[in-house]
């Protein structure tokens, strides 16, 4: 029987491998045009117009990044007795 914490992990970053596949194949494209940037003639444009529909994965991202955030971080432990007697 698996923890709910176990359950929602899949859940929180399942997005997370299209999103690395987006960056890598943007960072692909863009490192040759960034190599011989010249502001007068370069344009990189093209490469955001051509993967921009696929940015829409970084929404959903962002949309679950809090409760994944708060599913991972462990709670603050409980203030010790020795410091509660001494208060």
């Amino acid at each position: 029987l698996a923890s709910p914490e176990l359950t929602v992990v899949p859940e929180l970053f399942a997005n997370l491998p299209p999103l690395l596949h987006l960056s890598s194949e943007l960072t692909a494209r863009l490192r040759p045009l960034l190599a011989e940037f010249s502001p007068e003639t370069s344009c990189v444009g093209p490469v955001f117009v051509k993967l921009g529909p696929f940015f829409k994965l970084y929404t959903a991202y962002v949309e679950i990044h809090a409760r994944s955030v708060a599913t991972t971080t462990p709670p603050p432990s409980a203030p010790s007795m020795a410091a509660f007697a001494l208060a």
